[in-house]
């Protein structure tokens, strides 16, 4: 099964039999034709596999390390619409070689209530925003319910909302001897409590074991907690706290990045996913005639600089109209899924 992602405005749409997806957002852009050999590490939604395409490039993955939630897993583990961070090597503009592709789900809890008319949940303290591209496996969604175990991969919007871009049902019915995660960014951090929040959701670390190895347990760092949900109280207590590194790559290595802009205070200066970018010098490579601003999707390319802003040589707009259009599944779709 391979779903193709239109190279941004400049190329044709293509048609596959399973799943067409349209975007003005692709993969590689004019500033990586003719680097065969240069390492690379792309941030987005896996669109196909052919082995697995993010960002428009189609990466083999036959030697590849597959980890998923922290475990060696196969290729077969992948799914489209997972958010995934590829390492590896590009051969062309649109193939390369990973080394290795990383999946960690945003969330992993019970529903606490469903909002039909908006296509919203809410879980484990998260808003979580269902669209036209959001990809679900294996459930729709009319079949969610509260008290559904669902498992989210999605962008973090310019409001903190999680805005799915795959979901998987759980437990019909969550048990609350289950341990759960999610990962967003803290605030009220109450080190003498040893409590903080991460959205609405309350979390008390005091049990847990804290790791600070990308930096520091402090107000507005994004952290990825595990931990046990009461029934009772609603609260969170963790028994681990991972403090996450926004910073994507060392300083010296291309990066492509998929994203909400979440912070804006010009081209050159905005963040996707807590990643701090410069695109003041950057090719627009698309036709949407939208500019940059806080709560626009795209894709962008460049370089990480000493200091840890991706110095942006190109970016495409990803328009408010993009679809995806879904036909019957083919035999790894089915298999997979």
């Amino acid at each position: 099964m391979k779903i193709v992602v239109s190279k941004h405005a400049r190329l044709n749409a293509v048609v596959v039999a399973a799943v067409i997806l349209l975007t003005a957002c692709g993969g590689g852009g004019g500033q990586l034709a003719g680097i065969s050999g240069t390492g690379i590490t792309s941030s987005g939604t896996v669109t196909g596999f052919g082995s697995v395409i993010v960002n428009g490039v189609e990466f083999d993955t036959g030697g590849a390390k597959i980890i998923v939630d922290g475990k060696r897993a196969s290729p077969a583990a992948l799914r489209v619409g997972q958010i995934v961070t590829v390492t590896g090597v590009l051969e062309t503009e649109t193939s390369g070689v990973a080394e290795t592709v990383v999946f960690n789900r945003l969330l992993d809890g019970p529903i606490a209530a469903k909002d039909s008319a908006n296509r919203l949940v809410t879980a484990l303290g998260q808003t979580v925003l269902i669209d036209d591209t959001t990809r679900f496996d294996g459930v729709r969604f009319a079949d969610l319910a509260e008290q559904n175990l669902i498992l989210v991969s999605g962008f973090i919007d310019e409001n903190g909302n999680v805005v799915a871009t795959y979901m998987r049902r759980g437990a019909v019915v969550f048990d609350f001897n289950t341990r759960i995660d999610v990962e967003d960014t803290l605030s009220n951090l109450n080190m003498a409590a040893q409590t903080f929040d991460v959205g609405s959701l309350s979390v008390n670390y005091g049990g847990a074991d804290i790791n600070e190895a990308a930096g520091a347990l402090r107000e507005g760092a994004t952290v990825e907690i595990f931990g046990m949900l009461s029934a009772q109280t609603g609260i969170l207590t963790a028994d681990s706290v991972t403090v996450i590194d926004p910073i994507l790559a060392a300083p010296g290595t291309r990066v492509e990045l998929e994203g909400i802009i979440a912070n804006f205070a010009g081209r050159a200066d905005f963040t996707i996913g807590g990643q701090p970018i410069d695109a003041s010098a950057a090719v627009q490579e698309d036709n949407t005639g939208q500019t940059l601003g806080v709560g626009v999707t795209l894709e962008v390319e460049g370089v990480i600089a000493d200091d840890g802003v991706l110095v942006a040589e190109s970016f495409a707009i990803r328009p408010s109209s993009d679809i995806r259009i879904e036909a019957a599944a083919d035999a790894a779709t089915t298999a997979q899924h």
